[in-house]
């Protein structure tokens, strides 16, 4: 991935459903895009994950919060059907993000704890991808049309 910086700070600090959506459409047209993001449990200490041990001890940079892009709604985790091999989009089962210390935190929705207790531990960086990949594939269709409306040369040359 990247860094948010392409983005500004508004994805640094984002909450779901906060002012900020890390995904400014605007911005996106004036610069190229790329995000980064880890996800952990809300209780994870940094140094702890694997992009913390990676960092070596290092404060994390910056860190987009793709629970925020749709309005904060959690539009679908790709995994695999428990027992089967074909993947499912399973929806709202992320009930809230924050991005705190350089780390996306997600909590479950009501419901869906035991949900995401299978995937383990407290780093779910595995899954940072298919974690959000409804708000993804949303936040790329976006930016594309963004892209594809902007004017010929300047901007749409900056992409």
């Amino acid at each position: 991935a990247g860094d948010a910086a392409a983005d500004g700070a508004a994805a640094d600090n984002a909450t779901a459903g906060g002012a900020a959506d890390g995904g400014d459409i605007v911005a996106a047209r004036a610069a190229p895009t790329a995000f980064m993001w880890a996800v952990v449990a809300p209780e994870a200490n940094w140094k702890r994950t694997l992009v913390g041990w990676m960092a070596g001890g290092k404060p994390l940079g910056p860190c987009a919060n793709p629970g925020a892009w749709a309005g904060g709604e959690h539009l679908g985790a790709l995994l695999q059907r428990e027992g089967g091999s074909e993947p499912v989009l399973y929806r709202g089962v992320i009930g809230g993000t924050e991005v705190r210390d350089g780390l996306l935190r997600i909590r479950p929705a009501a419901g869906a704890e035991a949900w995401l207790q299978r995937m383990g531990g407290h780093d779910y960086h595995a899954y940072d991808i298919t974690l959000f990949w409804g708000n993804v594939r949303a936040q790329v269709r976006d930016l594309v049309e963004a892209f594809l409306k902007a004017p010929p040369g300047g901007q749409r040359a900056a992409m």
